[in-house]
């Protein structure tokens, strides 16, 4: 699109103010400034179809009480142009979206949104403008009692208690040590600022906040004069311009004090804190030791992209030089840098993980000395070499990670351009890789290390003390708390509270009026144009070896994938092969030590990971082990020798090696455990009734996690006959006889034939289907050390599901389920899945009563059926379905849907099938599904994770209890 923009043209009450080329992600920004309120816009015009919005204000905490998360929740319930209890839902129901969420970060509250259809786009623009500047919440205190917090009390004999979604969903985040860790450190650096502030909300300090207060934040700062916009892609700039205008122009200028005062440096602060773990675990051993260092101001990107490869070059692997030095001492499991950016001010921490607490001083001494030796002795200038080049790989491959380019180019513009800053400097990078490259040799690193580390002027100290009993103080202290404030209540007082969470239920249960509903703009199945996308993999023989090529224009980039068949092997060795495919790039070769190895592998590649992957296909379950390389074209000879070094020379005897990591391992496992309860129990109930489910449990879930453990206690008396095995897996997997060759990019065969040539012949897989069987239906609790809990439950169909089950799942999820869990409920999150497979789940996250959850899954059958029976439109329904099933496709996701699809027998055509079900879903189909889910849901088995108080509330016995 030629938009022709020129600085000083005025459009819709918008002045441009500069043009900016920004040639590595191929756009311009175009900077305007909106005449009459002096509310900001930026316009990222650059070819991408998928078209961004995003509106953002600075919002700055005076406490933990988390008034702008609540207030980021709450906005989008209801406005005055569209007066119905949950827009944001509708819009998740009957949207093309590509993108739907909304954002609180620690200075500021970001609404994006994307899709690929123009008119939706304008569509979501326009709720989200209405959304945000008048929002229902100012007048319905219902809503504030909704999403932040209310006392909950039906009778005077009753028990009062704290619910409201932003409660629970932080008792859920508190749960987390890194969570901890991060707000203590947070405070301890940034004392005196909105740093030192939780903006999410400590569950401490929610019940402090009052509904006067939280309009009082919203007229504050919920002003276009406080306001950033960002506009992105293939946009109709004249259209959303016009719209833009209709909703600022009511605004005259308003002077918003939002400004953040920079820190004053204040020496070393030194504090202790506890964190919870499970009843059953040992805590010798499990101090957590976290040091931070304010780093410098926003615009330094020089020395925050300096820090960055820093932290690789000396702490990427087990094997580079700090962390190594550390690690070998045996005085703790883990080291690393975390980086608290993207503010005002930024900061670096170095987390030192399980560390005897007797030891705390002597580690903290020897993470010094082994910075001052750095600094003195100098860098390996290789490592910092392969640090840069992975980074710019990186920064070409531009994927966005797990958002769209436009979501992710507009938070990184924000954290440059909410204090004042140009904005072009945090989208343009190649001189600032040239600047990072001439530091190699100029001692810049060095310098850093002693700037930043040993001699800052400001930093602090937190040491983390494990405890069995914290939960319960916590508990103790919310229901002493919930005490005192009932007996200081007047029989008043307690009535009014009675009285109004009868009528917050009241509210909750009542129905949006078909003319509010009206109001909303919506789609049509007019407006549904695109096919599913082709997944191309062309089957092809290269020397004798089954290959599969899917092309895509990738900027020079090959992705290559060994598929390696690994169906043949047991649940014992499939738990090998995970910790195989944990280990094997860590270790030492013939031809390299293990520093060497990751140095060739960030200088010469873009990525190497192993993986374990299954796949059902005609009701026969296999599974493969992975090899995925990225590389550009140029190097794919590099690839060759890397992959060929370490499948078939790795040194997998290297004993301490091995132990570092499965200690890491073990770890990384539960922690996120803990965080991702949800997916946890959706897998753990998959693997009851499927085979596929079952590897998957093998490979990574539960049965991965406790075979870690085992081999963490046992470790010397098993190690021997463990790595022996793992060597004998590496012999019989690593062979030709086993290999499909996939690649992804621009077709070089010529190249491809060097990974076959370098694998010894061998035998093939001795079946094609998997030994392994599903674990067997049961109900089982997963406790972690929470104040919350996650529950699930899972059904599996004998065929593949219908199309119209993506139209169930959208309206189980966002009609009933939403309403009845996380409305009424109080929980964070709650959905249905319904994937192709026949895998029909029910999920809740942190989730106060999983009981009545499991309970309320229960009943959905009867809600499709009553959907049907009154022959509600569900158009909007089937539109925001196909949007969910049509992703944003980028290289790399290409690459592994096609592979996905031609492992698991899927055509083009079953996905236009799929998309025609989908599409022209009828009451009928309705009816059918819930005689499906009714049918099969007494053959289904659940799980819930949960903390230990909340296991004693669930009101049944669970088939086995496993502690994590």
């Amino acid at each position: 699109m030629n938009y022709n923009i020129k600085v000083g043209d005025v459009v819709h009450g918008f002045e441009f103010l500069s043009s900016t080329p920004v040639k590595e992600i191929d756009a311009v920004l175009h900077e305007a400034v909106y005449l009459k309120n002096r509310a900001k816009l930026l316009f990222i015009e650059r070819p991408d179809t998928n078209k961004t919005f995003a509106i953002a204000f600075k919002t700055i905490p005076e406490d933990d009480t988390g008034v702008f998360h609540i207030l980021e929740h709450s906005v989008l319930c209801g406005s005055e142009k569209y007066p119905v209890k949950e827009p944001f839902v509708e819009l998740l129901k009957g949207s093309l979206k590509t993108f739907l969420n909304a954002f609180t970060f620690p200075d500021k509250t970001m609404y994006p949104v994307s899709s690929k259809n123009p008119k939706d786009f304008l569509n979501l623009v326009d709720v989200y403008m209405d959304a945000v500047l008048h929002p229902r919440a100012l007048t319905m205190p219902e809503i504030f009692y909704q999403e932040g917090w209310h006392y909950e009390l039906h009778s005077e004999g009753e028990e009062m208690t704290y619910k409201g979604v932003v409660f629970n969903e932080m008792k859920g985040a508190y749960s987390s040590v890194d969570e901890v860790m991060m707000e203590k450190m947070s405070s301890l650096l940034y004392p005196d600022s909105c740093y030192g502030k939780d903006s999410g909300g400590a569950p401490v300090s929610i019940p402090d906040l009052t509904y006067e207060q939280f309009v009082g934040a919203h007229k504050r700062y919920y002003h276009p004069s406080n306001s950033r916009i960002i506009l992105d892609g293939e946009i109709e700039l004249d259209k959303t311009l016009a719209l833009l205008d209709s909703y600022l122009s009511a605004y005259e200028y308003l002077e918003v004090d939002s400004d953040i005062p920079f820190i004053s440096h204040r020496g070393h602060t030194v504090s202790e804190a506890e964190y919870e773990i499970s009843e059953g675990e040992d805590p010798e051993g499990k101090v957590r030791v976290c040091l931070g260092f304010a780093t410098g101001r926003y615009d330094d990107h020089a020395l925050s992209d300096a820090l960055g490869v820093l932290a690789d070059a000396i702490s990427g692997s087990n094997a580079s030089p700090f962390k190594k030095r550390i690690l070998e001492s045996g005085l703790c499991e883990d080291v690393n840098f975390i980086f608290y950016d993207g503010i005002q001010e930024n900061s670096v921490l170095i987390e030192i993980k399980n560390v005897r607490k007797e030891n705390t001083e002597a580690v903290k001494t020897l993470v010094f000395d082994t910075l001052r030796e750095l600094s003195e002795s100098g860098i390996d200038k290789s490592l910092l070499r392969a640090s840069v080049n992975i980074l710019e790989f990186k920064l070409r491959e531009n994927e966005g990670g797990s958002y769209p380019q436009g979501i992710s180019y507009a938070i990184s513009v924000l954290d440059t351009w909410l204090y004042g800053g140009d904005i072009a400097k945090s989208l343009a990078f190649e001189k600032r890789v040239e600047a990072l490259r001439e530091g190699i040799d100029s001692g810049y690193y060095e310098m850093i290390i002693r700037e930043v580390f040993l001699e800052s002027p400001h930093s602090a100290e937190l040491v983390m003390i494990p405890s069995h009993d914290l939960g319960e103080r916590n508990l103790a202290l919310e229901k002493k708390r919930l005490s005192d404030a009932r007996a200081a209540m007047s029989e008043e007082e307690l009535r009014s509270v009675i009285e109004r969470t009868l009528a917050l239920e009241r509210w909750q249960q009542s129905e949006d009026s078909d003319e509010a509903l009206a109001t909303l703009p919506s789609l049509t199945k007019e407006d549904l144009t695109d096919e599913p996308e082709d997944y191309i993999c062309e089957e092809y023989e290269l020397l004798g070896c089954r290959s599969l090529f899917t092309p895509v224009s990738s900027s020079g980039i090959t992705y290559t994938t060994l598929m390696f068949d690994a169906t043949d092997l047991t649940e014992d060795e499939i738990f090998k092969a995970s910790v195989l495919t944990d280990v094997l790039i860590h270790l030492p070769t013939d031809k390299s030590d293990a520093v060497a190895l990751q140095t060739r592998i960030k200088s010469e590649l873009g990525g190497f990971s192993l993986a374990l992957a299954p796949f059902t296909r005609e009701g026969r379950a296999s599974l493969y082990l992975q090899v995925r390389i990225a590389s550009l074209d140029s190097r794919l000879d590099s690839a060759v020798d890397i992959a060929e070094e370490i499948l078939l020379h790795s040194h997998l005897d290297e004993k301490e090696i091995v132990r570092r990591l499965v200690k890491q391992n073990k770890n990384g496992y539960y922690e996120s455990m803990v965080a991702t309860g949800h997916s946890v129990g959706l897998h753990r109930c998959t693997a009851y009734l499927t085979a596929e489910g079952a590897i998957s449990e093998y490979a990574g879930g539960i049965e991965c996690y406790l075979g870690y453990k085992h081999l963490d206690s046992e470790f010397d008396s098993v190690i021997d006959g463990f790595i022996a095995d793992m060597q004998r897996i590496c012999k019989k997997l690593f062979v030709k006889d086993r290999l499909i060759l996939c690649h992804a990019g621009k077709r070089n065969d010529e190249a491809m034939q060097g990974f076959i040539g370098m694998l010894p012949s061998g035998e093939a897989a001795a079946c094609s289907e998997s030994p392994v069987g599903p674990l067997g239906k049961r109900n089982e609790a997963i406790v972690i050390p929470a104040g919350i809990a996650y529950a699930t439950r899972v059904s599996a169909s004998e065929k593949d599901n219908h199309g119209s089950m993506a139209v169930v799942r959208s309206i189980l999820s966002y009609q009933y389920l939403w309403n009845a869990i996380r409305v009424q409920g109080g929980a964070y999150g709650a959905g249905f899945v319904a994937r192709r497979n026949g895998i029909h789940g029910f999920y809740t996250y942190r989730d106060p009563n999983p009981s009545r959850s499991l309970e309320c899954f229960a009943a959905c059958a009867d809600f499709l059926r009553t959907v049907a029976a009154e022959g509600d439109n569900i158009t909007n329904f089937i539109i925001g379905a196909v949007g969910d099933t049509s992703p944003i496709i980028t290289p790399r996701i290409m690459k592994s849907l096609a592979l996905s699809a031609y492992f698991r027998g899927e055509s083009y055509a079953d996905r236009v099938r799929y998309r025609d079900e989908l599409v022209n879903t009828s009451m009928d189909d309705l009816n059918a599904a819930a005689d499906l889910i009714e049918r099969l849901y007494p053959l289904s088995g659940s799980c819930v994770v949960l903390g230990r108080d909340k296991l004693a509330e669930l009101g049944y016995e669970p088939d086995n209890v496993i502690e994590l």
